[in-house]
């Protein structure tokens, strides 16, 4: 089953929200993603960014626990070999470690571009939440956190607050003042996106939600007061990401020799390409405090 929400605009914002449903993948008692939500100032954007967002959350758990062999590419020398499948897949240590990215899009190529894209943000997350290893940088009157260590690739980092929420959004890409705009506007979906599930199915007001948590706010102004002003040697750059080429050279220059690249069955809207990347060597998601 695939459900569609028609899209929306966010109260007091001129951008449309979307959501996709789509069943949960099940196994062993464990449930995966059920859907994805997006949001864009095209509207026909948005709702194409939630169908591509559902795909790719729901791939995290099609292999879950699926230790049969999977073909796939290493996208440092192009070469084929064979991975577990539960490699590309969510697992159940409860370590909150998760050393994959994911992506779904009408394009092959963008599908994987994307992907190493998001496992390149994860390690960037983890840079600047734990070594501290970015710049503030103004845009628009907000200060915003900037990490640098897969330049020519910019990972902002923003938390928006209104004094009674806040929310955290990022983005990643080679435009810094773009990523500036998706972590405001993934800030501003995950404001919405609950609050309005609740206006819906519990009559809630949406403006009575709350949201955010005061430790992770403190640290992260913490981390702004301390961080330096990030300057830019001449003009920003206007191009855009168009092929693998650049993404891998990156990954050579970390010394990164394993980066596995499969595509994931997909049943429900078989027009979109879903891909995930693998990598022993990069470790993504933030995990557990008590862990660390």
């Amino acid at each position: 089953m695939v459900k569609f929400v028609l899209p929306y605009q966010a109260h007091f914002n001129c951008r449309y929200i979307s959501e996709v449903l789509i069943d949960k993948v099940i196994i062993n008692n464990f449930a995966g993603p059920s859907g994805g939500t997006a949001i864009d100032k095209n509207v026909n954007h948005s709702f194409l960014k939630a169908i591509s967002e559902a795909l790719d959350r729901r791939s995290s758990m099609i292999w879950f626990g699926n230790e049969e062999l999977v073909s796939c590419v290493n996208l440092i020398d192009f070469t084929n070999c064979c991975i577990p499948k539960s490699s590309f897949a969510l697992s159940d240590d409860r370590e909150c470690r998760d050393t994959t990215g994911g992506a779904s899009h009408l394009i092959g190529e963008i599908s994987v571009i994307n992907a190493v894209v998001e496992i390149l943000q994860k390690m960037s997350l983890a840079y600047i939440w734990y070594s501290k290893k970015c710049y503030r940088y103004s845009y628009k009157g907000n200060i915003f956190l900037v990490n640098c260590d897969f330049y020519p690739l910019y990972t902002v980092l923003f938390c928006y607050d209104d004094k009674i929420r806040n929310s955290f959004g990022m983005g990643t890409s080679i435009k810094l003042n773009e990523d500036c705009e998706k972590a405001f506007e993934e800030c501003v979906l995950l404001l919405y996106e609950d609050a309005n599930y609740l206006y819906l199915n519990s009559n809630v007001n949406r403006l009575s939600f709350k949201m955010g948590n005061a430790e992770q706010l403190n640290y992260y102004n913490n981390i702004c007061l301390e961080s330096n002003e990030f300057n830019l040697d001449g003009n920003l750059n206007e191009e855009t990401i168009t092929s693998l080429t650049l993404l891998i050279d990156i990954l050579k220059r970390k010394n990164i020799t394993k980066v596995y690249c499969s595509l994931v069955p997909n049943d429900k809207l078989k027009d979109f390409k879903v891909v995930r990347i693998y990598s022993p060597q990069l470790v993504g998601c933030l995990p557990k405090k008590e862990m660390l």
